[in-house]
């Protein structure tokens, strides 16, 4: 008898174990999530990534239309939208082949001393509170002739943290012998709370080698703000305001400014970008040829 009942509590506690425990078969809540996703639970890597964590990320260029031996002037953002505290929080790039290479002091960043081609250029934020951003410039200079016309630089950034919680961004620039157009986006706020106005000026010029016909210049509303004003006529078209240009003749220049308005309520950390575009058929002096160009650029405003 005693016997039979030992035998009964063993089974009991067997059961109890093998009931608390999941079957292999179930996925956990980030299972599938992409890079930019926070886990709420523990994956497959071991990592326990705490509910509401979260990182955002942006990259921006200017000007997309670069000429050899000029410089592109980048901006990596990333804002910690979650509700918890992050740490040990690091960006990363790397370093192009078609860039001249330069001292890491240069860039306030680790590439070993000196940025080499396919060097990995890390930023280390360290402790990321919620709510806070953190923009990164950083201005590299492209190579000259060995570098061939229409040739496209893609810069690959990410973040990542202690917990595993990460995102990542992307931004293509074109290497342009005579730039046909060329367009730079810049915000009076380094942030905004709800309520607030932000301006974005637009400063847009043709290249010396042609002229553009029916030019029109755009600027994105991001989520979350509204329309308030606009500079020579701007109006609302859908998510966007836009300007008629009209005919552009070689080197021309302009100015337009939208003003727009946070009237959400996104959380802080989260970043607003408002992507510009100007376009329009470019006629070219020496072949008459006609061809669709635009040239394009990106602000983007944390939410504080």
């Amino acid at each position: 008898m005693k016997a039979l009942v030992l035998k009964m509590v063993f089974a009991a506690l067997v059961g109890l174990v093998v009931a608390g425990c999941p079957s292999s078969g179930d996925g956990g809540a980030g299972d599938g999530d992409g890079a930019d996703g926070a886990d709420a639970g523990g994956d497959a890597d071991g990592i326990n990534r705490p509910p509401g964590a979260s990182l955002v990320m942006a990259v921006t260029a200017t000007p997309d239309q670069v000429r050899p031996e000029d410089s592109v002037s980048y901006q990596i953002i990333v804002g910690n939208d979650g509700i918890v505290d992050l740490y040990q929080v690091k960006v990363v790039t790397t370093k192009l082949a078609q860039w001249h290479n330069f001292n890491e002091d240069t860039v306030n960043a680790d590439c070993g001393g000196f940025c080499q081609n396919g060097v990995q250029i890390t930023w280390s934020i360290g402790h990321f509170p919620v709510g806070a951003s953190r923009v990164i410039p950083f201005a590299p200079r492209v190579y000259g002739s060995e570098v061939a016309d229409n040739t496209a630089l893609r810069l690959v950034a990410s973040a990542s943290s202690l917990v595993g919680v990460g995102a990542s961004a992307t931004r293509t620039v074109v290497v342009r012998y005579d730039p046909t157009m060329t367009l730079a986006v810049t915000a009076n706020r380094s942030s905004v709370a709800s309520g607030e106005d932000v301006q974005f000026t637009l400063d847009y010029s043709t290249g010396s080698g042609g002229t553009a016909e029916s030019a029109t210049l755009w600027t994105s509303i991001p989520p979350g703000m509204e329309f308030v004003s606009a500079t020579e006529g701007g109006q609302v078209v859908g998510d966007r305001v836009e300007w008629s240009l009209g005919n552009l003749g070689r080197g021309a220049t302009g100015t337009r400014q939208a003003v727009l308005r946070l009237s959400g309520t996104p959380s802080n950390g989260t970043l607003l970008m408002s992507e510009a575009r100007i376009s329009a058929t470019y006629v070219a002096d020496d072949t008459g040829a006609r061809s669709a160009q635009s040239a394009n650029a990106q602000a983007v405003v944390p939410v504080r």
